[in-house]
């Protein structure tokens, strides 16, 4: 589900509404006046290229071989979000320890970071502890409270207890949330999400081929005009939602190069997926859950990349399975993304 390290470190640039280029960056609250009939003639056959790539490929085919395939399901931590309040010279620094680390929680008491043990136990401290810290207050309280957890009086902590110092800590605490654990070093801070694998499933052999890509860049031309979404009823929303981005909430833009098409529920969660045709053809696939998008819970998909010859095509099946594949020249792979029973993307690998 994750589109790599470059994806977290433009953060600040997050869209509302679905992510742009390789990003998730904030969608203007003035609407483009760009129209899908004003289109520059490079994106119309950077698209066209895209719609052979999709066209030629044979999903059900790719369905068939991965649902066959042997799986381990395991627990997850995998990284969200990052945070940065220490300037560049400490982000530099920080980058390959945080990024990569390996995460192991043994009930609340022992942690494990890189296979190195450490003993933790859960407890709370006064958000007063905080208070010299401007980062929480601006950054972790709100991106937590748009997202249920109130930390603005207390905050949830693992506390170690070795008394050895490790690299991966803020005073020796690490905030944690149950579903939530941020860690932090040399200026920066990095949001990791728990995903269990008993919310998690393998792809079903008899799942049918729900949507694709190519669908989509017909019917944002002429709605319902493909087979799928004149099955499956899938059409283009034009209600209310709002979209979580990082620490704020923001109004779902729904027009000026922003096209969303709602999809049916998957373990009772609406799938949503956004095509940004403004500046490039993204697409980003969402989950709904308690009226809301969030872009720390989404799959990016760039049809195009204006810096590369790279381009990406997607397909959703019925059973939640979602094939992205990348094509890199005469090179392609396969990226296989599942919706948990809570709503999360995960990769399975």
């Amino acid at each position: 589900m994750k589109k790599g390290i470059i994806l977290l470190w433009v953060s600040t640039l997050f869209l509302v509404g679905c992510s742009d280029g390789n990003t998730k960056k904030e969608l203007s609250k003035t609407k483009p006046n760009t129209t899908r009939n004003t289109i520059s003639q490079q994106q119309k056959a950077d698209t066209m290229m895209q719609k052979k790539y999709d066209e030629t490929t044979i999903w059900e085919s790719i369905h068939a071989k991965y649902a066959a395939k042997k799986f381990k399901l395991a627990d997850e931590w995998t990284m969200i979000d990052f945070y940065n309040y220490g300037g560049d010279t400490e982000e530099a620094n920080a980058r390959e320890a945080l990024w990569d680390v390996k995460i192991k929680l043994v009930g609340d008491s022992i942690l494990y970071l890189n296979n190195k043990k450490v003993k933790v136990r859960r407890t709370k401290v006064d958000a007063s502890e905080y208070k010299d810290k401007s980062y929480f207050k601006s950054y972790l309280a709100p991106f937590f409270g748009i997202r249920g957890i109130n930390i603005s009086k207390s905050v949830p902590i693992l506390q170690l207890l070795s008394s050895e110092e490790d690299i991966y800590s803020n005073g020796l605490k690490y905030i944690y949330t149950g579903k939530y654990l941020v860690l932090d070093y040399g200026g920066v801070g990095v949001i990791y999400k728990f995903i269990s694998k008993n919310s998690k499933s393998l792809p079903s052999p008899t799942a049918k081929l729900e949507y694709t890509s190519d669908d989509m860049f017909k019917d944002v031309e002429k709605e319902k005009s493909t087979k799928n979404a004149q099955q499956y009823n899938i059409h283009e929303y034009k209600g209310k939602l709002k979209v979580l981005s990082s620490d704020r909430i923001e109004p779902m833009v729904s027009e000026g190069g922003f096209y969303f098409a709602k999809l049916p529920p998957y373990k009772n969660f609406p799938i949503f997926i956004c095509y940004n045709y403004h500046e490039a053809d993204i697409f980003t696939i969402y989950t709904l859950r308690n009226n809301a998008l969030d872009n720390q819970n989404s799959v990016e998909i760039s049809a195009t990349d204006s810096y590369s010859d790279v381009t990406e095509s997607f397909a959703i099946f019925t059973d939640g399975t979602i094939y992205v594949k990348t094509n890199d020249g005469k090179k392609s792979k396969i990226t296989v993304n599942r919706i948990s029973k809570e709503g999360d993307f995960y990769e399975l690998k």
